[in-house]
Formats: C-alpha cells, structure tokens, sequence
C-alpha cells in the first residue's frame, strides 16, 4: 500500500502492438466481457487462455479471489481495524466475488473456492497440461462492491475497481502461492499476461482505465468499451460521471489524468510526463503506449498498477505529485520488474520510493535534495526505532518476512519503505553513483517481465562489478544497524 521466475518460453512468434509495443514470447491470456450496472454489482465472463510456462504437469490452476476480503465474515478485512472508520466513513459496507459456473472448452468442470479465507479458486482441468501446451477455461462471476475509499469499492460518486476479478495465483517450483488478503502492504503476485477486456457501462460514466482503449460503442443507455494491455500483471479501472480529463505527453507515450475538479491538474500531469521520461531513461523504456493517474477517493496516498495508478484526492498538491512520483516508478518495479509483494515488500516499495528520490535529484526545480530527502528517512527511522525500542525493549529490523509478521502498518512503513531507502543509499554511497545506476538498470533489463526477488537484485550488481550480496543481506536479515 502506497504513500503509503517466471519460466519463459523461447521465443515463438510475435505479437501484435496493443497495450505494448511488442514481446517475444507466449503468455497466457484473459478476455473478460463485465458490466457494471451503475450502482454496485459488476457481471463478468472470463475466458482465461493458460499457457503453462513451467517444466511440469498442471492438472489443476489456482486463482485469487481478492474481492472476498471485503465479504462480511472475512478473517483477513481489507483494512487495518484502527482505519476502518476512515475506509468506511459511511458505516460498515460489505462486498464480495461470487462463482457462477466453471467450463473447460465449453463442458463444466469441478471447482472449489477454499483457502484460509474463501480467497482461493481451484479449478479440476479434465485433463493434465503438458510444459508449452495450452488450456482454455471460462469462468461466470459476479463482484458486489463494497461503499469504501479503497482499491475495490465505490465511494464518493467514483468506483475503484481493481483486484476485481479471479487472477491466477504465482507459481513457483513448490507450486501456486496461496496466501490470504492482507490489511497491510499489497498481498500480491502475478505473472505477466495479456488482457482483452469489453467493459460495459451506463453512458454517463467516464471510465479511467490501464489500457488501450481501441474501441468504443455508445448505446441508448450503456457504452461499452473495448481494452487491450499486453504484458501487464493485472488491470484496473476507475469510474465516474464526472470525471473530468487532462490530457498530455512525453514521446510516444500519452499522459491522462481524470479528476473531480482537481486545482493544480496542469502539474499533476507535468510531473507525470517528467516522471515516465525519466525513469525510463534512468532504468529502461516504459513500453505501453499510455499512462494514466486517477484522482480518486483512497484510505492511503495511492496505489499502482500496470498504466494506471490511484491518487488519493485528499492530497494537496505537494504530496499528490510526490505520490505520483512514487506511484509512477512501481510501472518498473512492480509492473515490469515484478517481485512477490507478500514476501519482498521492501523491494518494490524500496526501489520505488528511491526512484523517487532520482527523479528530484534530476529535476532540482522541485526543491527536493538528496541530502534532505535522506535526513527526513533518517529522522523518521529513528524515531520509529526509539517508539518501538521503548515499547518493547526489541525492535524488529528484519526486511525479509511475510506481511502477516508485520505489527501493523507503521512498522511496516517504516522497514518496507524508510529502512530499504537507507539501504539503497548506502549501496550508492559504496559502490559509487555510475555504477549504482547501472546496478539498477541491469537489474530491470535482466528481470524485465519476470519475478524477481532480493538475490536477483544482487546479481545484477555483481554484473557491473560490485559484490553487494554481503551488504545488502546485512540489511535485509536485519544486522546492519541505520
């Protein structure tokens, strides 16, 4: 929550442009035909295209059900208890994803939703997937939005609808990551896939979407629109009747930020076309062919996903670009570069919220310095160590651990976001600024697409020449001290 391996396959054929530019290499596929009904309740079929891209059998695939943290009942709530009247400032509100039916090539099929929480989907493929084979299932659900200012709930006139349909779960060599929904961090991990998404709505809504839009039918009481993102983990959308757009670009690439009357948007964008500029410059080209910020009723600052991010519009300008900054960078760490966000919190949040620091450094007109930046980590890092040291006579300096082992949110803020910082900075004060640099830039070339955890980012400074294995684990086991 923001400011707050795969196995591929050789190359088979080339993909046509959609959402990016191009890719070289099988994925599976989701087509999702949904509408939204104006009020609180998406319909949706899914025809996912499986792809195994592993070197083993698969007899059965495992799906998230995310919208189930917001049922009533749930055992993981999608909120910290001590936010809950802030998510919630109309009263409790419940949501939830039910399972219509199941089909593999047009025949049902067996299925279950289990997990510690009702959280996952299993589906009983009729027969067993072979490595490079392919398998086509479609899947009926429905999602009942939740009255909330969060990443799935309408609020306010906008509806945020994200981690909104079932998702295939991560696998590694143990086999799919099941976790459970966490109220802190972002308890996610997928693979990169491609979309195809027909979203239908009541005509007076804008729709805000992380896609191409390539078409667009107006109806006499829906709109139905037409998406495409290729090579994304996920997609998101956000609605509104009135949402208002401003338009802008760098290079290729167009820059759309919708709002409800948002004062300083001409900034909001500028910032945005800087940010996607010089990140890409900094670590490697941003391939899709729009990037979107929503202003947006939201609990926290704001949230990412593949070419759209959330902001909250409870920001004044200052904080919302710096949001936007931080929210802008996770397009690569995160959404290109992806890592399991469950286990690895601080690598994405850590990475992005030091790429924010590079955009300031590189646009000193936003009166942000290094040294200030790194004084205000410092400061809030110390403080926290005192609170907690105080309060509990131990502090828990370990990077490395699941979201469920987290306290609450400070610490997590505080070790997923403040201490990966002062790490990174450390590393660049070692090794050198160019060679940081290329540190970086290596490590999103060579896990592009990918999941990736911390020894990959070892690895890649160990290619430009510098053996950070030793310190960064000193940081990450929680030896080193700040």
């Amino acid at each position: 929550m923001k400011r707050i391996f795969c196995v591929i396959i050789a190359c088979v054929f080339l993909l046509s442009v959609g959402g990016c530019r191009s890719t070289k290499v099988e994925r599976s596929v989701y087509r999702i035909y949904a509408s939204f009904d104006g009020e609180r309740t998406v319909s949706a079929e899914m025809t996912f295209d499986y792809f195994n891209s592993t070197d083993t059998e698969i007899t059965e695939l495992a799906f998230n059900l995310y919208p189930n943290a917001y049922r009533k009942g749930a055992k993981h709530p999608p909120v910290p208890a001590q936010s809950a009247a802030q998510a919630f400032p109309n009263g409790v509100s419940y949501g939830g994803i039910e399972i219509v039916s199941c089909k593999e090539s047009g025949d049902d099929i067996e299925f279950k939703v289990c997990g510690d929480d009702e959280n996952i989907l299993v589906l009983y493929l009729k027969k067993g997937v072979f490595p490079a084979e392919r398998v086509e299932v479609e899947i009926k659900f429905k999602v009942e939005l939740a009255e909330c200012r969060h990443r799935l709930g309408t609020f306010d006139g906008v509806v945020n609808l994200s981690n909104w349909y079932p998702v295939l779960c991560y696998r590694d060599r143990s086999g799919f990551y099941l976790k459970p929904y966490s109220a802190i961090g972002d308890p996610f991990c997928s693979e990169v896939a491609d979309y195809f998404v027909e979203l239908s709505v009541p005509g007076e809504f804008t729709v805000a979407s992380g896609g191409d839009c390539v078409k667009t039918e107006v109806g006499e009481e829906q709109t139905r629109y037409s998406f495409e993102c290729r090579s994304v983990r996920d997609v998101a959308f956000s609605l509104c009747k009135e949402f208002e757009v401003f338009v802008g670009k760098t290079g290729d690439v167009d820059i759309l930020f919708y709002h409800k009357g948002c004062d300083f948007a001409p900034d909001a964008v500028r910032a945005a076309e800087l940010a996607i500029k010089t990140y890409g410059e900094l670590f490697g080209e941003y391939p899709y062919s729009t990037f979107t910020v929503a202003s947006v009723p939201f609990l926290q600052g704001g949230m990412e996903y593949p070419c759209i991010v959330y902001v909250s519009d409870r920001l004044e300008e200052e904080q919302f670009i710096q949001t936007t900054l931080h929210e802008a960078a996770h397009q690569w760490w995160y959404g290109m570069v992806g890592c399991n966000q469950y286990e690895h919190a601080f690598l994405d949040e850590g990475l992005a919220e030091y790429s924010t620091l590079l955009f300031y450094e590189n646009h000193p007109e936003y009166g942000v310095t290094r040294e200030s930046f790194i004084e205000a980590k410092n400061t809030e890092y110390r403080e926290f160590y005192g609170v907690l040291e105080q309060l509990t006579g131990k502090v828990n300096t370990v990077m490395e651990r699941p979201l469920d082992e987290f306290s609450g949110e400070y610490e997590y803020v505080e070790i997923a976001y403040v201490r990966s910082v002062l790490m990174l900075d450390g590393l660049r004060e070692s090794v050198g600024d160019a060679r940081f640099k290329r540190g970086l830039k290596a490590f999103f070339e060579k896990n592009r697409f990918a999941v990736a955890g911390p020894e990959h980012l070892a690895a890649a400074f160990r290619g430009v020449g510098s053996d950070a294995e030793g310190y960064l684990y000193s940081w990450i086991e929680g030896r080193a001290v700040a």
